[in-house]
C-alpha cells in the first residue's frame, strides 16, 4: 500500500500544479487526458500490495515455523536461523566451545542446537552423559549423517567412523581385533614409539651441533607419530625416499574435516539445491575435490600395497591383515562388507584417530609447558630425580612419574581438540528427562563443554596439573576427563594415542629444556579462513590502541595469494590491496587530486546535487536503466555519466555483486567471469581517454591527473608506479 499510495500523492501534485497555472474544468474528460495513466498506476499499486502481503504472509510463516513448530518438541536451545541454523554464532565465536558453556547455563544440560535445517541434541552435563552415552551405549552408538554428505563423499561410508549398524560392529571388532595383534598396549607398540624417539633426538642433536638453535620441534613429531601409525598401516615409516609422503598423509585428512566444516558446506548438506547456486558451486566443487583426492591417496596406497600382498604370508600390516580377510572370505562365498572401499575407509579413520589427535595435542603441551616455565621446571625435576639420563622412559615407570602424569592430563583437558563432538544417532526410541527422542534423532556428548567447567575443574582457564594430584603428591583418578570420549563409539586409537603422549613428552622433556624462540607460541584459537588465520580485535579501545595509535604497524595489507591470481589486473596495483611505499604514494597522489577537484566543497556538492536532479526525472521514465550511487564514482573517475549501463555494466556496478565476486569463477555465465569483465571494463575506457589527452592541458578528472602525472614522471626518467596496469 506503501507505493500505492506514493503514486497517488505524486498525481495529486501534478494535478495541484495544473490547477494553479488553469481554471476548472467540466467533469467531462478531455481526449487527450491522462487518466489510463492514471489507472495503470492503481492497478500497478493493488498488485504491489498484494505481493507485499503474500511476502509478509511468507515470511511470517518461516518465522512461525523457525521460533516455534520445529522446534516444540525439542529441548530449548539457541533460536536458529533459516537456512544456517546457529551456525552464524560458531562464526562469530570460532572454534564454539565456549558457546557449549554458555548455552548449558542458560538452557540447562541437555539443549538443542542447529546445523543448518538439522536439529542436534547436545547433552554437557558429566552425570547426564554417563547416564545415556555410557550406561545405555546401545541406545546412542548410531551415527548421524547428512544424506548429502554421503553422496558426495560416498567412501565415507565406510570405515568406522561414520558408519553404523551390523557393519560398524564388525569393522570395529575386527580393527580392535588386529591392532591387539600388532601389539598396540605392549612392548612391540612401545619399541616401535621409542624407535621414533631415537630418530627425532637425533635430528634435533645433529641440528644443535651444527649451530641451529631454533628448531620446529613440531613438525618432528608430526612426522614422529605419522611413522607410527603409517607402519601400524602401511608398513612402513617416513624416511628417505618415504619421508614426503608423510606430508601427504597428515594434509589430506585435514582438508577434507577442513573443507566439509565450513558452514557453506554444511548447508549445501542440508540443502542440496543449493550447490547449483554462485559461491555454493564453488564450495561443492572443493568438497568433491577433496573426495576424489582423499579416494586417490590413499587407493595410491593399497594399489601398492596388493602388488606385493601374498595370502599365505604371515600379515605385517593392518592392510595386509585386512586384504587376508578378504580373500578368506572370497573363498567362503559368503557376500561380506571386506572390500577395498571399506579399506579405504578404515585407513583413513584409523589414519585421524592415531595421528592428527596425537601430534597435534603434543604441540599444545610444548605450548603450555613454554607459556608455563615454572611447571616445565617441576617436570624436569622430577624426571632428573626418577629416571636420570642414559635410558630410555618405558611405559614401565609411569607409576613413578606422576607429575609428569598430571601433566599430560592437564594438556588434554587443555587442548580440548574436539569442540563439537561428531554427532550420533538414537537407534531406538528414548525418554531422556521428559523429552522424547524418536529413533534416528541426532544427539551428541558435549566433553568440551566438561573440560571447561568451572564446576567441575575449578579455575578451569588456569593451567594447573596439581589439579590431578592428591597431597602427597599421587595421580588422583578423574572420571570427567574423558578426552577421548564416552560410550560404544569411544576413540578406536585411545590405547595407542596414551602410550604415544606419555613416551614422546618423558623422553623429549628428559632430553631437553623447551624455551621459546623470538617469539612466545600462541594460546589463542583462531578463526581460518581455509587454512589461513586471521586474527581479529573486536573492542573499540583495543582497536584504537593499535589501528589508530599504533597506525603504522597496521598499515600493511594481506592478500589471499590465489585473488592476485584471478584478479590480475589488481596485482600490485590501485591502494585497496597494495602496501608499503607503493601504497604510501599512490594514496597520498589521489587524495591530493580528490581536494584539487572539490572533494568536501561546493563543487562536488553542485555534481551530487546534479546527480541528484538527474535521478529524479529518470525515476519516472525508464526505473529499468537508472543508476544511483554509481554515476558519482564514474563522474569522478571520468569526467562523463552514465547514461545507460547495459548488461555487463550493471554487473560491474551492483555492489550486491562485488560481494560475491570470486564465488562463481566456475560458472560459464557472463556475470560469472566478473574478474575479466571488471578488467575489459576499465581498460576500454582508460584507452578511450588515452586518445583525447593532451598533457598540455588542465586535467578535468582522476584519469587525466593519473595520466599526467605519468607524463610528468615518465620526462625525469625515473623508476615510478604511475603504470597503466
Amino acid at each position: 500500500m506503501g507505493t500505492r499510495a506514493c503514486c497517488v500523492g505524486r498525481v495529486g501534485v501534478r494535478v495541484a500544479r495544473s490547477s494553479a497555472r488553469t481554471p476548472a474544468l467540466p467533469t467531462q474528460r478531455a481526449p487527450n487526458c491522462r487518466a489510463p495513466d492514471f489507472e495503470l498506476l492503481r492497478y500497478n499499486g493493488n498488485m504491489i500490495s498484494i505481493f507485499v502481503l503474500a511476502l509478509y504472509s511468507l515470511i511470517s510463516l518461516i518465522l512461525f515455523h523457525n521460533f516455534y513448530y520445529k522446534r516444540r518438541k525439542l529441548p530449548p536451545g539457541p533460536t536458529p536461523l533459516p537456512l544456517v541454523g546457529n551456525l552464524w554464532s560458531f562464526m562469530r565465536n570460532p572454534p564454539g566451545d565456549t558457546l557449549h558453556l554458555e548455552w548449558q547455563k542458560k538452557y540447562g544440560p541437555i539443549y538443542t542446537m542447529w546445523f543448518g535445517e538439522s536439529p542436534i541434541v547436545c547433552i554437557s552435563e558429566y552425570s547426564k552423559i554417563i547416564e545415556t552415552f555410557l550406561k545405555d551405549g546401545e541406545t546412542y552408538a548410531g551415527r548421524f549423517n547428512f544424506v548429502e554428505f554421503d553422496k558426495i563423499a560416498n567412501i565415507r561410508r565406510s570405515g568406522v567412523g561414520f558408519t553404523q549398524g551390523d557393519l560398524w560392529k564388525e569393522q570395529r571388532r575386527f580393527a580392535l581385533h588386529v591392532l591387539r595383534d600388532f601389539g598396540v598396549g605392549k612392548n612391540l607398540m612401545q619399541e616401535r614409539v621409542i624407535t621414533e624417539l631415537e630418530t627425532l633426538c637425533a635430528k634435533v642433536d645433529k641440528d644443535i651441533e651444527n649451530g641451529i638453535k631454533e628448531h620446529d620441534i613440531a613438525s618432528h613429531i608430526d612426522i614422529g607419530i605419522g611413522s607410527i601409525i603409517n607402519t601400524l598401516l602401511f608398513g612402513y615409516r617416513f624416511y628417505g625416499r618415504k619421508k614426503p609422503n608423510s606430508t601427504n598423509s597428515k594434509t589430506t585428512p585435514r582438508i577434507f574435516f577442513h573443507e566439509f566444516g565450513q558452514m557453506s558446506a554444511i548447508m549445501i548438506q542440508n540443502h542440496p539445491y543449493l550447490r547449483k547456486l554462485p559461491f555454493f558451486d564453488k564450495q561443492y566443487n572443493k568438497m568433491v575435490d577433496v573426495s576424489k583426492g582423499f579416494s586417490k591417496f590413499f587407493g595410491g596406497q593399497l594399489e601398492e600395497h596388493k602388488q606385493d600382498f601374498d595370502e599365505d604370508e604371515e600379515a605385517t600390516d593392518f592392510v595386509g591383515a585386512f586384504l587376508k580377510e578378504k580373500a578368506r572370505r572370497d573363498k567362503l562365498g559368503d557376500s561380506h562388507d571386506f572390500n577395498i572401499n571399506q579399506l579405504r575407509g578404515m585407513c583413513f579413520d584409523l589414519w585421524v584417530a592415531g595421528q592428527e589427535t596425537t601430534s597435534t595435542t603434543l604441540a599444545w603441551g610444548i605450548a603450555h609447558l613454554i607459556h608455563n616455565l615454572d611447571v616445565q621446571e617441576k617436570l624436569h625435576e622430577e624426571l632428573d630425580r626418577v629416571i636420570g639420563c642414559g635410558r630410555w622412559i618405558t611405559v614401565a615407570d609411569r607409576p613413578q612419574l606422576p607429575y609428569t602424569c598430571a601433566v599430560i592430563n592437564e594438556v588434554q583437558r587443555m587442548a580440548n581438540l574436539v569442540p563439537h563432538n561428531m554427532m550420533h544417532s538414537t537407534t531406538r526410541d528414548v525418554t531422556v528427562d521428559g523429552y522424547f527422542f524418536p529413533k534416528g534423532t541426532a544427539i551428541t556428548h558435549q566433553v568440551s563443554a566438561v573440560l571447561y567447567d568451572d564446576q567441575v575443574f575449578k579455575e578451569a582457564s588456569k593451567f594447573d596439573p596439581t589439579r590431578f594430584l592428591d597431597d602427597k603428591g599421587q595421580i588422583v583418578k578423574c572420571d570427567e576427563l574423558v578426552p577421548f570420549g564416552v560410550g560404544k563409539r569411544q576413540c578406536l586409537g585411545e590405547s595407542l594415542a596414551r602410550m604415544e603422549l606419555f613416551l614422546f613428552t618423558a623422553n623429549i622433556f628428559n632430553h631437553y629444556r623447551i624455551t621459546p624462540g623470538d617469539k612466545m607460541p600462541s594460546m589463542e584459537r583462531a578463526m581460518w579462513f581455509g587454512e589461513s588465520p586471521v586474527v581479529c580485535i573486536s573492542e573499540y579501545s583495543t582497536i584504537r590502541e593499535t589501528f589508530q595509535k599504533d597506525g603504522d604497524t597496521y598499515a600493511g595489507r594481506w592478500n589471499f595469494v590465489e585473488m592476485d591470481k584471478i584478479l590480475k589486473f589488481r596485482s600490485a596495483s590501485g591502494v585497496v590491496i597494495t602496501d608499503g611505499d607503493l601504497w604510501k604514494d599512490q594514496r597520498r597522489f589521489t587524495l591530493h587530486v580528490f581536494r584539487d577537484f572539490g572533494l568536501g566543497k561546493n563543487s562536488m556538492q553542485e555534481r551530487v546535487m546534479t546527480e541528484v536532479e538527474t535521478l529524479c526525472e529518470k525515476v519516472d521514465k525508464d526505473i529499468e536503466n537508472w543508476v544511483k550511487e554509481q554515476n558519482l564514482a564514474s563522474r569522478a573517475l571520468r569526467s562523463y555519466r552514465i547514461r545507460k549501463l547495459n548488461f555487463k555494466g550493471q554487473t560491474i556496478f551492483s555492489p550486491l555483486y562485488a560481494n560475491r565476486s570470486g564465488f562463481a569463477l566456475h560458472d560459464n555465465s557472463d556475470e560469472a567471469r566478473h574478474p575479466r569483465v571488471f578488467s575489459d571494463f576499465f581498460e576500454e575506457h582508460i584507452e578511450a581517454h588515452k586518445q583525447d589527452f593532451d598533457e598540455d592541458e588542465q586535467a578535468t578528472d582522476f584519469v587525466g591527473a593519473f595520466l599526467k602525472e605519468k607524463a610528468r614522471r615518465d620526462k625525469l626518467g625515473d623508476s615510478h608506479d604511475f603504470t597503466l596496469v
